[in-house]
């Protein structure tokens, strides 16, 4: 209730004064009032007694509160964001990635050797298993099968900022050196190499294995290369 009524700001005035270093985190200081308030003044009111005799409750109180912003100050500085739900968010994302799987994933290192250009790729998991649907497929000129997988709800943490606004919420795969290459700057790529991975249909529900990375060019995520996909 208090922290609504806050977020409404009607209680501005009454934040700046008890806390005015927070003036320019109006929201962070939405949240603190509330838990003062919502939290800390029931306990005082239930142990006024004991609070008068011993003053450092309060202080105590006051700690506690101060760690808590600190640990979320630093997971701004580590994601990169500024809202107050972040702290809520990143236990809540923390959760969702246990879905992923990562302990059983396999994936072929050796593939790596025939991704072109891969120093645009950063790594962010080197192996993860991801499911969805096929939604789009193609062949790319430099030999890859580029696909778009719609995840299911529950995976759908990887996707980036770029994937829903450039991929409509999909994740890009690719099957490397799968196609007839006719990009000449490719050079010998997948000279050698044969990928056998079965690719899916569109529409069809799959696992897909591989490496989850950032397309450092486009800003979106992928899954790149793919190491193995089955249709379920």
């Amino acid at each position: 209730m208090y922290l609504q009524e806050c977020l409404q700001k009607k209680k501005t005035k009454t934040l700046e004064g008890k806390f005015p270093d927070l003036k320019n985190n109006f929201h962070r200081g939405c949240i603190l009032w509330a838990v003062w308030v919502e939290i800390c003044l029931p306990v005082q009111k239930k142990t006024m007694a004991y609070i008068k005799k011993d003053p450092a409750i309060n202080l105590l109180l006051l700690l506690f509160i101060t760690i808590l912003f600190s640990c979320q100050e630093s997971l701004y500085k580590a994601t990169g964001k500024n809202e107050p739900e972040v702290l809520f968010l990143h236990v809540k994302s923390s959760r969702v990635m246990n879905s992923i799987d990562t302990a059983t994933s396999t994936c072929d290192p050796a593939i790596w050797k025939h991704v072109y250009n891969p120093a645009r790729l950063k790594v962010i998991n080197n192996c993860i298993t991801v499911s969805g649907v096929i939604k789009e497929s193609h062949a790319e000129s430099d030999g890859d099968q580029h696909l778009l997988l719609k995840p299911d709800v529950s995976q759908q943490i990887l996707l980036k900022k770029k994937n829903i606004q450039k991929k409509d919420g999909c994740l890009v795969i690719e099957a490397v050196c799968i196609n007839n290459i006719t990009e000449a700057k490719v050079g010998n790529a997948c000279k050698g190499y044969v990928n056998h991975v079965q690719i899916p249909k569109v529409g069809d529900h799959v696992k897909v294995t591989g490496s989850y990375v950032l397309d450092s060019h486009n800003g979106w995520a992928e899954i790149h290369p793919i190491s193995k996909i089955v249709v379920q």
